[in-house]
Parts: C-alpha cells; sequence; structure tokens
C-alpha cells in the first residue's frame, strides 16, 4: 500500500493501524488537508474488477446511445418540418407535435421499399416489405427494439471477441457490423439486457475506463459513498474514495481508540452495566441515523465499533458488507457469522430489522460474556439461531431487570417479523433497564487511556490513611448509612408529629403520647425502623402519621391536599430510589429549628437537574403545611414550640399562600436546587463550587426578595432568622463541593442515587 502511487501523490504513512473487517487500515498523514486519517485498503478479485469494468462501459455506451439518439431525433424532426411546410401550406399553420416526424429508421426503409417495388415491379416475387424474413432483416441493421430481439446464431458471431475490455460473452456480443459501413477493424457492441436502448453502437475497444467510472459500479463502495452524506457522532467520518488498479481505498477519520473486541479481551469480566449502556444506546442511535438515510450497516460487531479517548463510541464500515465476496475476507455472505441473522444468510430481503438483530447479538455477547451463534460456516450458523440455548442475561446481573430477558429474545428472534419494528423501538425498551450511559462513557474512556493499570500494580494504600478526606473515608456505603439515620430521625418526628395532635376523648393536648405513651412510642419507632430499612416506604409512614393528625385537628381539606401532594411525588420519584426519599425528609428534620433550605441544596448535590427541581418543589409545599399548622414560617415550623398544631391550619395556609413573599421563597428554593445540579453535570471541582456559590446566592436572594415584598416594597434586609437559615444552607453547600460529595455521589459504582436502593451490607 505503500508504494501506491495514489497514496505517494498525496498521503504520508505513519503505519499500519491495524487490520480487520474488509482490508488493511493505513495510518497516514493527509498532506493536503494537514491532518491524520485511517485508509482502508480493499483488494478487489479479478472477476469483480472485470464486472466493474464492463457495468461501467454498458453504461457509458447507454448514455452515448441516448444522446445520439436525441440528436437524430431532433436533426429529423427539423427536417421534416421544413419538407412538410415546403410541400403543403396547410401543414404550416399545425400546432407543433401534432404530427411527429417519423423515424429515421422509418425513412430508411421507406426509401428502400421504393427501390426494391421500382426493381421488382414486373416480377412474380413477393415484394420485401410483405416478407416476414425481409422484413426482419431490412429492420435489424436500423435499430429496432432489443427488448424481444433474437440473437443471431452463433456462426455469425465473431469468433475473436475483445476479452480484455468485455470479458463476459453473455453479456455483451461483439460481432462484425457491414451494414455500419465501419472500418474493418471496428466493431459494434450490443446491449441486450439494458431495457430502453433501441440502436447499436460502434465503439472502439482501446476506449479507456477512468477508474472513478469502474469504482462507481463496484457492489458495496457505492453504499459505502453515502455514508460520507452522513454527518453523527456516533459514525466514523468518511472523507473520500478512490482506486488504483484492482485496490479500492477508503480514506475515513482517524479515531485513537481501541475497538470493542479490543476492549473486551481486555477487561473480560470487568465490563459493567454503564459500559453496555454506553455502547449500545451509541451504536443503536448511528443505526437509526443510517436507517433515516435508508442505509443498512449489515455488519455491526467488536471489530466495526471504536471507542475515543474520550469514550465516545463510534460505528465504522458502513455499507462494505456487499465486497465481502469479492474482497475474499474471512467472513461469509456479506457478514460476519455469528452477528448476522437467518435472512441474511439466506440473501432474503432485508430491512432494518437485519441490523437490529446485529445490534442485540452485540448486547448479549456483552451482558452473557459470550456468543452462542458463532460457527464454523452457513449452516452450523443457520441450526446455532434455531436450536440456540440461550442464557437469561438477567442471571448474570443482580442488577438486571428480569423484563430485559424479553426483549433480547424478542430482537434475536430467527423470524424478522418477530422483532421490534426499529432499531429506536428495541433501544427505547432496553436502554432504561442498563447503567448510567454517562458513567459508561467515563469507564471505557478511563479504559482507553489505561487509567487504572498502574495502581493495579502498587500495594494498596491503608483504609484510613491520615489525610484521606471524610468523604473517601466513608464511602458510598458510609453515606448511604447515614442516609438511612437521617432518614429514621425525620420519619420518627413526623410520626410523632400526627399522633400528638390525636387528640384522645379526655382532650389530652399531647394527643396519644398523653393518652397512650406506650403505643405513642412503638408507633413511632415502628416508622424509624422502616425508614431505615426502606427511607421511601418510611416516607409515606410518616406522612400518613401527620395526616391523620391533620384529619384529627379537623383540617381535612389540608389533609386531602397533603395526601394528594405525597403520593403523586412518590409515584414519580420516591419510589424510585433512595436519595430522592431522604433528601425530601431533610425539611422536616432541618425544618424544625430553622434551616428547611438544606432541602434543595442537598438535591442539588445529589440528583439529576430536574428530579433535584422536582424534589425542592416537593419539600417548598411541605414546609408551607408544617408553616401553616403554628409557626408560619416556611423556613422554620419550629418543632418545639409548635408540636401542637394551630386552632385553623387550613386558614393559615391560605393566608401564606397569599403572600408573595411566600411564592418568592418557593421560587429561591427550586432555582437553587437546579442550578446546583445543573453545573454538577459537568463532573469538575470548579463547576461544582460554581454551582454551590450560585446556590446560596439564589437563596440569600430569595429571602431577601422576600423581605422586600414583605415590608410592600420596602427595606430587603431579612430578618437574622431569615438570613441565617438562607446563609447556612448555602455554606454546606459550598462545602460539599470542596469536598468533592456531588461528583464522588454521582460516579459511586455502589448506588446511592436517584437510579437505585442499595441495600446495606452485613
Amino acid at each position: 500500500m505503500a508504494s501506491s502511487q495514489l497514496i505517494l501523490d498525496r498521503y504520508r504513512v505513519i503505519g499500519q493501524a491495524g487490520a480487520g473487517g474488509y482490508g488493511t487500515v493505513q495510518h497516514a498523514f493527509d498532506t493536503h488537508l494537514k491532518r491524520d486519517v485511517a485508509i482502508k485498503c480493499i483488494t478487489l478479485s479479478e472477476d469483480e474488477v472485470a464486472r466493474a469494468r464492463l457495468v461501467a462501459l454498458e453504461a457509458r455506451m447507454a448514455a452515448a446511445l441516448e444522446d445520439e439518439q436525441d440528436g437524430a431525433a431532433s436533426s429529423t424532426a427539423s427536417g421534416a418540418a421544413v419538407s412538410a411546410s415546403e410541400s403543403s401550406p396547410a401543414s404550416a399553420s399545425a400546432a407543433p407535435g401534432d404530427f411527429p416526424a417519423d423515424p429515421l429508421f422509418l425513412q430508411v426503409r421507406d426509401a428502400r421499399r421504393a427501390t426494391r417495388a421500382r426493381s421488382t415491379a414486373t416480377s412474380d416475387e413477393v415484394p420485401p416489405w410483405e416478407d416476414e424474413a425481409a422484413w426482419q432483416e431490412y429492420l435489424a441493421p436500423w435499430g429496432a427494439s432489443t427488448e424481444n430481439f433474437q440473437e443471431p446464431p452463433r456462426s455469425q458471431r465473431s469468433a475473436t471477441p475483445t476479452s480484455e475490455e468485455l470479458p463476459y460473452e453473455a453479456s455483451v456480443i461483439v460481432e462484425d457490423a457491414p451494414w455500419e459501413g465501419t472500418a474493418a477493424d471496428a466493431r459494434s457492441v450490443r446491449v441486450d439486457h439494458l431495457q430502453g436502448i433501441r440502436a447499436s453502437r460502434t465503439i472502439d475497444p482501446a476506449d479507456e475506463l477512468d477508474p472513478d467510472d469502474v469504482f462507481e459500479h463496484i457492489p458495496g463502495l457505492q453504499e459505502a459513498r453515502s455514508v460520507a452524506h452522513l454527518n453523527d457522532a456516533n459514525i466514523v467520518t468518511v472523507y473520500d474514495f478512490a482506486m488504483e488498479g484492482s485496490t479500492a481505498y477508503v480514506i475515513m477519520e482517524y479515531i485513537e481508540g481501541k475497538t470493542l473486541a479490543q476492549i473486551i479481551d481486555e477487561i473480560d469480566d470487568g465490563i459493567t452495566l454503564d459500559m453496555v449502556a454506553s455502547v449500545f444506546s451509541s451504536v443503536a442511535h448511528a443505526l437509526e441515523a443510517a436507517h433515516g438515510e435508508s442505509m443498512l450497516h449489515l455488519d455491526i460487531k467488536p471489530e466495526n465499533v471504536i471507542v475515543n479517548s474520550k469514550g465516545v463510541v463510534k460505528v465504522t464500515d458502513f455499507g462494505l458488507a456487499a465486497l465481502m465476496d469479492a474482497s475474499g475476507s474471512g467472513t461469509t455472505g456479506g457478514g460476519t457469522i455469528g452477528y448476522m441473522p437467518l435472512e441474511q444468510m439466506r440473501q432474503e430481503p432485508l430491512d432494518v430489522r437485519t441490523d437490529e438483530w446485529g445490534l442485540a447479538s452485540l448486547t448479549y455477547e456483552m451482558l452473557t460474556g459470550s456468543n452462542p451463534f458463532f460457527a464454523p460456516d452457513l449452516d452450523a450458523a443457520e441450526e446455532a439461531i434455531e436450536d440456540a440455548e440461550l442464557v437469561l442475561p438477567s442471571l448474570c446481573w443482580d442488577e438486571l431487570a428480569e423484563e430485559a430477558d424479553d426483549i433480547m429474545f424478542t430482537a434475536l428472534d430467527p423470524e424478522k417479523d418477530e422483532r421490534y419494528e426499529s432499531v429506536a423501538a428495541f433501544s427505547e425498551a432496553l436502554l432504561p433497564l442498563l447503567g448510567s450511559t454517562r458513567k459508561g462513557k467515563k469507564a471505557l474512556a478511563d479504559i482507553v487511556n489505561g487509567v487504572g493499570e498502574d495502581e493495579e500494580e502498587e500495594a494498596p494504600a491503608p483504609a484510613c490513611e491520615p489525610g484521606t478526606p471524610l468523604a473517601d473515608r466513608l464511602g458510598p456505603r458510609g453515606a448511604s448509612w447515614i442516609g438511612r439515620g437521617v432518614a429514621a430521625i425525620a420519619v420518627g418526628l413526623l410520626t410523632a408529629l400526627g399522633l400528638a395532635n390525636l387528640h384522645g376523648f379526655g382532650g389530652e393536648p399531647l394527643g396519644l403520647l398523653g393518652n397512650a405513651p406506650l403505643v405513642f412510642w412503638v408507633v413511632v419507632a415502628l416508622g424509624a425502623a422502616l425508614a431505615a430499612f426502606r427511607p421511601s416506604w418510611g416516607l409515606l409512614f410518616g406522612y400518613a402519621a401527620f395526616v391523620v393528625g391533620l384529619a384529627a385537628s379537623q383540617a381535612w381539606l389540608l389533609a386531602l391536599v397533603t395526601v394528594l401532594i405525597v403520593g403523586g411525588w412518590w409515584y414519580l420519584m420516591g419510589r424510585r430510589g433512595m436519595a430522592p426519599s431522604v433528601v425530601v425528609l431533610l425539611q422536616p428534620l432541618f425544618g424544625s429549628f430553622g434551616f428547611a433550605a438544606v432541602a434543595p441544596v442537598t438535591a442539588g448535590v445529589f440528583l439529576p437537574v430536574v428530579a433535584s427541581a422536582l424534589c425542592a418543589a416537593f419539600a417548598f409545599a411541605l414546609a408551607v403545611i408544617m408553616a401553616s399548622c403554628g409557626s408560619m414560617d416556611v423556613m422554620n415550623w419550629d418543632a418545639l414550640w409548635c408540636f401542637s398544631f394551630g386552632a385553623n391550619p387550613q386558614a393559615a395556609c391560605v393566608a401564606l399562600l397569599s403572600q408573595a413573599s411566600t411564592w418568592a421563597l418557593g421560587l429561591s428554593w427550586v432555582g437553587a436546587a437546579a442550578v446546583y445540579s445543573l453545573c454538577c453535570v459537568r463532573g469538575t471541582k470548579a463547576f461544582d463550587l460554581a454551582g454551590a456559590v450560585a446556590a446560596a446566592v439564589v437563596l440569600l436572594f430569595g429571602v431577601c426578595a422576600a423581605a422586600h415584598l414583605g415590608n410592600f416594597g420596602g427595606s430587603w434586609l431579612p430578618a437574622p432568622a431569615a438570613l441565617l437559615g438562607a446563609l447556612v444552607p448555602g455554606v454546606l453547600g459550598i462545602v460539599a463541593a470542596v469536598m468533592n460529595i456531588p461528583d464522588r455521589a454521582r460516579w459511586a459504582e455502589e448506588e446511592w442515587d436517584f437510579v437505585g436502593e442499595a441495600e446495606p451490607e452485613a
């Protein structure tokens, strides 16, 4: 390849990038555009090149014949019009096109008829125009239709066809053409199988075809050229195509990275669901983009999936599967055994579901560690697909839901009609059950960049080495226990609050605590224990007790509103994980002594943007309801002095909601949570700090705006308690950013986040 003149003229070869797929891949430098490129060199068979030259020659002839026919028809039509105008004045006024001129071969036929008629007028011979055999003899040389053309006897064909230019006698017939009046060395090539061609053409067998003409008619490369029009982040960019001799060159984007096959071999059982999710979503997206342009890949396999140094997954070799038979590579029938379905092996009609099966096979291999469809030949491959004993992917992963099994088996169904109708439908069903694509992308980038290889060779550091940050020493497990403890205390407080307002027949001020203290403490302990085991279930228990207290205080409407708010939030978010429940439970816990704004700040630390905003809104709504039970302060419902609900909580709640200052605080809570979480998406300490500072500023602005509105447009200076209630949560958020807690929470291998709820380890 390095000695190719095509390459030496423009590209400077750096080295061999690898081999696989359809040919050798060279790493080169484009001296014109000053960039690195990957050049795939595909050696074609002699038959394939000859066939492409033949088709290119026929296409050139067809185009030339059409041009000649157009010119002849135009010339004949103009001549006939002039003759008609001279012989018949009346015809001059006829509309153009009413009576088209006879084709050229009909004019010649009429002339010959007249000549024969004059020479045989007195004889008894049958006129040639009435003799069918003679009629065919006269008609054929002047371009009769070739749709039902009868070939001349083989004895009349030329014994010395031009084999170099036209090697396929069955498709192109070369014969002497005495009726054309050409030179003795001229040949006539009749393209009988091309529809719509009505004439023979004299060509010179020495005509040279441009390499680009031949390239255009090689199966597979024409489809691959269409990839150059695809602009997608998950598809390797194709810059150019060229051909020299029997070698085709595909000039592509150079990717500094590793193939998925190399990564799988390298990490073996170390693959995670996050990595599977990242690869699956990227390949599915690439296929969706190609299918949108009516293009199939037909050879999805680990060798055709490349991961760059940033963890971005790219798919290569689009459209090249049609070259398989010509290139002589190690795959069979335009695909790779193990990654192509039955219809592809049987050469049946293909559609997007063919690529879907390939993607499913690739994903199944990542999930289970093996590909059960490998076989030495096509017959064995068909049997492997039809009789495969597949392992349930959910049995290989504790965190993979059983629904994934049915989804995978649907996409791997041998019958094409039984699969999902598109790759998008397959992706929509499976992707939510896999891991985090963002975490998988980072993990893949680390593997490509070799991060962690040196650390594995070093001795592990002591677990409690001096100077180790507290967050690192706690780890996800410690954070999980802290969260459960916080949830237990908060639910215990909510349960106590509700039971204390459940007054018995004696009208005891402390409710059940005064009437039946044993029952009171047993129920409180039960709620706390449930929250420690499952914070999301404990949250429901605590707020149920709180609603009972509201109902006992005759605040029926407020109790109903609380049920709707808690039930709706729990269905949308609370049941999905531990973190949302712990975050919102911080409001009744810290709000009991003036720091309810800790809840929105914590939401920004641990949750995604939308989830954090929803949790902040939920915490604010419950803070308003609790404040209406006594303190009338959203930031501080004052558990010590307002343990017993006021006389009319519903009226107090309406009064709070009618104040603009209340809504100013609510907007600041939601805004602080969202902006903190949004900055944490970047995943760097600088952005975490920026988000923490922004959240603190938003909270401070909220209390200042509330003071301004509460003073009817007067002073912006809030009360010291309100100022402290916003300042302390803001500072805590900044401390969390300094300790890098947001990133640790998001990248932890053991889940304690919005996605799942971890179980405590024994």
